[in-house]
């Protein structure tokens, strides 16, 4: 509207024409196609149930593997430190994962310290058991102090 005479024709008209291309690395293989951790053959048919899915006296199965993740699947972790201090003093992220519901929670803390830590982890578990996805099994990092243990198993949940 402020260049009097250009219109969208004129610019088709001189522009060269282009090819469509695609941008990014296209040529990359893509990640996290295989495993890392080789699977026995005897633990993966262990999870294998043949269901018929054709009449009687016909030999077609079909097989699927069923997941056997433990209800209530929990796992938390501590978030490196970072570089500037919050107005609250905090520092360090606490992140918790719950498997079933797929929450991801965070409590922010001010130390390592392990009461600190241990607390923040209690309050998230709490959080669940509130919402209706009670924890039975919480996987800990390398990491875990004896102080959070022993709250977990308090709770009767297994670590």
């Amino acid at each position: 509207m402020t260049w009097p005479g250009l219109t969208s024709q004129l610019i088709r008209k001189n522009l060269p024409k282009t090819r469509a291309t695609i941008q990014g690395h296209i040529k990359q293989d893509f990640k996290n196609l295989r495993l890392t951790v080789r699977i026995k053959e005897e633990d993966l048919l262990a999870n294998v149930v043949p269901i018929p899915l054709t009449p009687e006296g016909r030999t077609n199965d079909c097989y699927f593997i069923i997941c056997t993740k433990e209800e209530g699947t929990t796992y938390s972790d501590l978030c490196g430190s970072y570089p500037v201090k919050s107005a609250r003093g905090n520092q360090y992220i606490v992140v918790c994962y719950d498997y079933n519901s797929n929450a991801i929670l965070a409590e922010p803390i001010q130390t390592r310290a392990a009461a600190n830590i241990s607390n923040a982890v209690e309050k998230m578990l709490t959080k669940l058991t509130n919402a209706g996805a009670p924890p039975k099994l919480h996987i800990l990092d390398n990491e875990a102090s004896k102080h959070l243990k022993h709250k977990l198993l308090k709770q009767k949940i297994k670590y």
